[in-house]
């Protein structure tokens, strides 16, 4: 779901970041995957935006094929740093390895990615005090880990992690 939201806002970005892409996604992509989908939707909805769509596919691929290298087929150079966060951030969590946040030079995308780390543990370990490590991020993370496990398990029990009217919300779930 993250990955998912990560990728998405990624696209976004790279649609009004510009155009100066030169490589055809088209030899890497089947014609009815959902990726495929998604470019020809960018390129229908924009007909001067080609390059743009390609610096997004690029960037969607990287992150799925686990090849950064493709992010040098990326020609805005603000879109292709955004492409390689991307990938570190879906390395980090996909391999729950915090170390890959810290090749990601924008500070807040850097700190947003350890705190999703520490997230997906938390979430695939069933243990949301494991955002304690958060510090100043640790209350809305094990509210988002107790939401989730809920979510995923529908058992309740894990409300008894929150307090007042995360407690409350989380039960009524």
């Amino acid at each position: 779901m993250k990955r998912v939201l990560i990728c998405l806002l990624a696209f976004a970005f790279l649609i009004l970041a510009g155009c100066a892409n030169t490589i055809s996604p088209k030899e890497y992509i089947s014609s009815d995957s959902d990726i495929a989908i998604m470019y020809n939707g960018c390129i229908d909805s924009c007909s001067k935006c080609e390059e743009s769509c390609n610096d997004a596919f690029f960037t969607e691929i990287s992150g799925t094929n686990k090849d950064i290298t493709l992010c040098d087929n990326v020609k805005n150079k603000d879109a292709r740093e955004s492409c390689k966060d991307s990938y570190y951030i879906i390395k980090a969590i996909s391999e729950n390895d915090g170390s890959y946040c810290e090749r990601i030079k924008e500070e807040s995308t850097k700190v947003g990615c350890h705190i999703n780390v520490i997230k997906e543990n938390a979430v695939s370990k069933r243990d949301p005090n494991l955002c304690n490590a958060l510090a100043e991020n640790a209350k809305d993370c094990k509210v988002d880990v107790v939401f989730t496990l809920v979510q995923q398990t529908g058992d309740k029990k894990y409300c008894d992690k929150l307090e007042g009217e995360n407690r409350e919300l989380c039960l009524e779930s």
